[in-house]
């Protein structure tokens, strides 16, 4: 990302939030010191320039009431030059700052649990694209939340906790049958979301099976 093109074009219109968000991604991503340092410079220009702009424009509204019915036209065109500007941050870059903020957090793994169920934008497409922004533990709290396809298991399966698999995702009996080793059958069969867990409804193929695999349940 380009957070220095951003500062300088769009800094002023920023939301304090927005200069966070980026100096978050100065802190988790990849740039030398030099680009950081003049980053950071601009930031506190910025900072220095919002103050300022607030004492002056206190004084001018406690001289002047604008009618909120009808918004300056300065206040609209900020607004549009803010959403213009931040939309050059991309979903991997939000995703990416928010799992930095949530991993200093004591309930970590509940709040990263809520933020997957919430989010818009975390699904098996942004899983596959940016697997490796995923720590192993989320990983696996992504399986329990997220229905992905036999595609996604296949390709990522040795990445994948087979636990969390056997719990919480669906899968045809040939993908069992080819992960038997690796699937707890007894998970997969009592505790598990496929609908052949119930006997009468398992092919014969699958009922022999696991007969010769000396499977009861």
């Amino acid at each position: 990302m380009d957070v220095l093109g951003i500062l300088r074009e769009n800094g002023k219109d920023l939301l304090p939030e927005e200069i966070e968000l980026l100096q978050t991604e100065l802190d988790i991503g990849e740039y030398d010191a030099e680009y950081i340092a003049a980053c950071k410079k601009q930031i506190s220009e910025l900072k220095n320039w919002s103050v300022n702009g607030m004492l002056r424009e206190d004084r001018v509204e406690s001289e002047v009431q604008v009618p909120e019915e009808h918004p300056p036209e300065a206040i609209v065109e900020k607004e549009t030059n803010v959403i213009q500007s931040f939309s050059h941050v991309s979903a991997e870059d939000i995703v990416a700052a928010d799992l930095q903020r949530m991993r200093s957090d004591r309930d970590y793994r509940s709040l990263f649990k809520n933020y997957v169920k919430e989010s818009s934008v975390i699904n098996e497409a942004f899983v596959s694209a940016h697997f490796s922004l995923f720590r192993e533990p989320e990983v696996s709290v992504l399986l329990s939340c997220i229905h992905f396809s036999e595609e996604f298991l296949e390709r990522y399966f040795s990445s994948l906790d087979p636990k969390a698999i056997a719990l919480h995702q669906r899968f045809s009996e040939n993908f069992f049958i080819k992960h038997y080793a690796d699937l707890d059958a007894v998970t997969v069969l009592t505790k598990g979301v496929n609908s052949w867990r119930i006997k009468t409804l398992r092919s014969k193929m699958l009922s022999n099976f696991l007969r010769i695999k000396g499977v009861k349940v």
